[in-house]
Order: structure tokens, then sequence, then C-alpha cells
């Protein structure tokens, strides 16, 4: 018995897994693009442009005929301001550290998008090993994600940022959790349709045999 008998919305197990290796190849050369992005352009990535934000907030209220509420514009950017602060403070702790995870990112990403490529190749065409090898991907994935993370939290102790990041690792856990239960869950009735053809020829075997037989 599979673990799921039907993946979200009442599909089936294969549509889903074709579905999970779909969304996740997407995501996956998404964040490619950004890791490239991060790691081509690191010397210019600053906070220079929430200070532009904040002074675009606070531009209408230098206009002598603004009638708009500057009490609210200049709380949003003081929030601003205290974001741009946090960044600053958050790049003299980590922005080395994270350069080098940007970087085997770049290494890690790539094979999980092959990863992804061989789990529609085998949830379409049936191939269980296929299924099997993303399984392990995802697992090995997952982990090195939680080891970049923790990491992360070794050099710093900025609550605002470690409670956002294990929040979003926990959410990535639950739901990669689920897709890899959903494609084992399809492997498991790969298995079950293999050995049920198995007993069927065995069972025509035995009565051709046994015809024979008596022939």
């Amino acid at each position: 018995m599979p673990v799921l008998d039907a993946c979200c919305f009442k599909g089936s197990n294969k549509t889903g897994s074709i579905a999970i290796g779909v969304i996740l190849l997407v995501c996956s050369i998404i964040f490619l693009g950004v890791v490239i992005g991060f790691v081509a352009g690191w010397e210019k990535v600053d906070s220079n442009f929430l200070l532009k934000v904040s002074d675009r907030i606070r531009d209408p209220c230098r206009e002598p005929d603004y009638k708009g509420n500057c009490t609210n514009r200049e709380w949003w950017a003081e929030r601003v301001d205290s974001l741009q602060i946090k960044w600053d403070k958050l790049n003299e702790d980590v922005k080395t550290i994270w350069k080098n995870e940007f970087i085997s990112l770049y290494c890690l990403i790539p094979w999980y998008c092959l990863a992804n490529i061989l789990l529609i190749i085998g949830a379409y065409k049936e191939i269980k090993i296929l299924l099997l090898v993303w399984i392990a991907a995802s697992l090995i994935t997952l982990i090195w994600l939680f080891v970049l993370l923790a990491i992360i939290f070794s050099y710093t102790s900025t609550i605002e940022f470690v409670l956002t990041l294990a929040l979003l690792q926990i959410l990535c856990f639950f739901v990669l959790a689920y897709f890899m239960v959903v494609v084992f869950s399809f492997y498991q009735e790969l298995v079950a349709k293999t050995l049920r053809s198995l007993v069927l020829l065995g069972s025509s075997g035995e009565e051709y045999i046994n015809k024979s037989d008596q022939d």
C-alpha cells in the first residue's frame, strides 16, 4: 500500500510527481539565476537602494504645497532607514560567508535541476530508479541547506534575520518532505504494479504448463 493514495487536489500520484518535477525545475532555474546574479555582481551589493527608497518617501513632504499625511510617510521612511542600518550591520558580519554559500549553491543547484528533469522523465515513463534518484537528491539538498543555514547562524545574532531564515527553512523542509512522500507513494504504486504483473505472468505460465501436461 502506498503512503498516499492521491496527491493534492485528489490528483494521482503520477500526475503529482510530474507536477512536482516541473515546479521544482522552474524554481531551481530561477534560483540559479538569482545566485549567479549575486555572485557576478557581489561587490556592487549594498544598501544604497534603501536610502533612495527612503528619500522618495520623504520627497513629497519637502514640497511647500504638499497636503498629504507626512506623519505616515515619516514613519515608513524611518522603518526603511532602520532596515538599511540592519542591512549594513549584517553585511559586515556575514558578507564573506554569504558569498561562499552562494558559490556552493551555484555548484549544487544545476545538479538538482538535472534531478528534477529525471523525476519528470521517471514519472512520465514510470521508471522506478529515476524516482529514487530524485528522492536521494532531494534529501542531500535538504541536508545541505540546513548545513548552510547553520553556518550563517554561527556568524550572526540578528534576531529578525535568524527568525526569518529559520521559518523559511522549516517551511521548505515540510513542503519538500511532502513532495518526497508523494513521489515515494508513486514509487510504491509502480512496485505493486510490477509485482502484480509478475504474479499474473506466473499464473499464466502455470496454466500453460498444466494445459500442456494434460495434452
